[in-house]
């Protein structure tokens, strides 16, 4: 059952995630913090191996999609270095934090966080890329931000990278193969410096590595690797603006059931 619970979670989670172009730790943190307690895997750790699970699970969905979305020349590569060094400190940070604060503590960052991200998906405006491209406005500090809120969250950071590229006049396809360039090296990139940083300079409660609990991440990675491309392929045919206000819902329901569980 522990396994099954793991493919439905990648499939679900990959489904969505290809069909609202968000990523799909959104789903994988909170289906796994509820499977990690019910089959008491990583007792007193469940959120935080839940979180570093899924943002391991992110390195290869991400990673995927940078692969084609490069071959189709989407990735607007200068835009992408300008916010590569924010990111990957910022996720470096988050991750850190992770390991070093209380389970009780991640469990409330990560719930309000999630509350944020609900609300901010209600209130999402449509694409932004008939305007013109402008530089990025204070690319270092938002980049820091979105790398801490997607290490704790748990994602590839899509969810804020996507209508903070838009809203700078880039056309909304390259923002979202840009975002999966970011999601790649925050994820990749903050596991292993924040490991690095834990192992030889930071006395840490957990070590970040040891929170990956490793048949979740090779269940969940590759169903949700195949679930991916099947989601994605509906998203020209739907109404994706009512979709995502339902899931937004979904979302807040979420942030309240792990702050009260």
């Amino acid at each position: 059952m522990l396994y099954v619970s793991y493919v439905i979670i990648g499939l679900v989670g990959g489904f969505i995630g290809g069909f609202l172009g968000l990523g799909g730790g959104i789903i994988f943190v909170p289906s796994l913090f509820i499977i990690f307690n019910y089959f008491n895997v990583n007792v007193e750790l469940t959120i935080q191996s839940a979180i570093v699970t899924s943002l391991t699970c992110v390195v290869l969905s991400s990673l995927s999609a940078l692969i084609k979305h490069t071959k189709n020349k989407l990735v607007v590569w200068k835009t992408f270095y300008q916010t590569l060094p924010g990111i990957v400190l910022g996720s470096t940070l988050g991750l850190i934090l992770i390991s070093t604060i209380p389970s009780v503590y991640v469990k409330m960052i990560y719930g309000l966080l999630l509350i944020l991200i609900g609300v901010y998906m209600m209130r999402k405006k449509n694409d932004l890329s008939n305007q013109r491209i402008k530089n990025l406005s204070n690319v270092n500090i938002v980049s820091v931000f979105i790398g801490m809120v997607s290490s704790f969250l748990g994602i590839g950071g899509g969810t804020m990278t996507t209508p903070y590229f838009n809203y700078h006049g880039i056309e909304i396809r390259k923002c979202i193969a840009t975002a999966a360039a970011c999601g790649f090296s925050l994820s990749f990139l903050g596991l292993l410096i924040s490991w690095f940083f834990n192992s030889y300079f930071i006395n840490t409660y957990y070590d970040i590595l040891r929170l990956i609990v490793v048949d979740a991440f090779v269940l969940v990675s590759i169903s949700s690797m195949i679930s991916s491309y099947y989601g994605a392929s509906l998203t020209n045919n739907t109404d994706v603006k009512k979709i995502k206000l339902i899931f937004s819902y979904l979302i807040l329901i979420t942030a309240v059931f792990v702050l009260l569980y």
